[in-house]
């Protein structure tokens, strides 16, 4: 039996709409660092960053994601919520990676850190790589659990064979993974609808490959440059059917998994808009999906971020 997810509780589900944005989740790693391999603006000031969760907020979305390893985001958050009272969001945070997950009195003070920079409570805790599992990970979550720190517990993967071992640790709630176009390993392999049987939240993060499907491939950094075809040729099937990139790779991730919480990460507010805006659409056609499907990634390295050098 897995253990209560806070957002199921009536105190929470109350606030959060019916309609699709209820299943969107707003990352922030952009508030507080110059991330993604499309970023070409940096981080956002307070102003922007500000505006971003206001729209995200008017637009639906009532969950954010952060971390201590987001550089300032937490901050940003824990700003934000102080000035803008009617804008409840809750928050899953992350355990800092550098945190001795064997030393209970760390990981609380680590915790109530979080909850102190955002100001609030957080609504799950997560393991920032699932190696943590290995080194006390899983105790460590328990204990969060067990005092009353977090009601949910999780961790974040990289790999169908992290996933399936996240599967298998009863104090693990959340597991957040990528997922995105070009890297369906998760769905192909059947592990969604595992996820979903055993009572797991799965939140799915890269649905835009940290922005590699939005660029223009002409634009690509040199050290991308053996992405491009792949990407060019995604863009062109969306054009085909009428979609722009952002609204087939949203689409495409909300049609097939479409019991997951999706976590997407923007760096302005024009693309807040147009990822809310793309939450509105009819979900995209067997075609597409079929397309999609067919599409194969040129280089194993274009689904591992961890391999990219900028």
């Amino acid at each position: 039996m897995k253990a209560g997810f806070p957002l199921t509780n009536s105190a929470i589900s109350s606030t959060i709409p019916s309609e699709s944005t209820a299943r969107l989740v707003l990352g922030t790693a952009q508030l507080g660092t110059d991330y993604g391999i499309a970023n070409r603006t940096g981080r956002p000031d307070t102003e922007e960053a500000e505006n971003m969760l206001e729209r995200a907020w008017r637009g639906g979305v009532r969950l954010l994601d952060t971390a201590p390893a987001y550089g300032d985001s937490e901050a940003v958050i824990g700003g934000f919520l102080e000035s803008h009272s009617e804008c409840s969001f809750a928050v899953i945070s992350k355990l800092d990676p550098v945190i001795d997950l064997a030393n209970a009195d760390a990981v609380k003070a680590a915790v109530l850190q979080s909850c102190d920079r955002i100001g609030q409570p957080l609504e799950g805790v997560l393991l920032h790589n699932a190696a943590a599992l290995a080194v006390g990970g899983g105790e460590a979550l328990r204990h969060c659990v067990d005092n009353g720190l977090t009601a949910a517990a999780g961790v974040s993967v990289y790999t169908p064979e992290e996933f399936r071992a996240a599967l298998d640790e009863d104090v693990i709630d959340i597991i957040q993974a990528p997922y995105n176009a070009l890297d369906r390993r998760l769905h192909d392999e059947g592990l969604l609808k595992q996820a979903a049987d055993a009572g797991n939240r799965v939140f799915l993060r890269s649905a835009y490959l940290q922005g590699l499907l939005l660029i223009e491939p002409d634009t690509l950094p040199r050290t991308m440059a053996f992405a491009a075809t792949t990407i060019a040729n995604w863009q062109a099937l969306c054009a085909d059917h009428g979609l722009s990139p952002l609204q087939g790779a949203l689409g495409f991730v909300r049609a097939t998994a479409p019991e997951a919480w999706v976590v997407i990460g923007c760096e302005s507010e024009a693309q807040v808009d147009e990822t809310l805006a793309a939450t509105k659409m009819e979900p995209p056609d067997g075609s597409f999906l079929a397309a999609v499907e067919a599409l194969q990634a040129d280089n194993p390295s274009i689904i591992d971020p961890r391999t990219w050098t900028r």
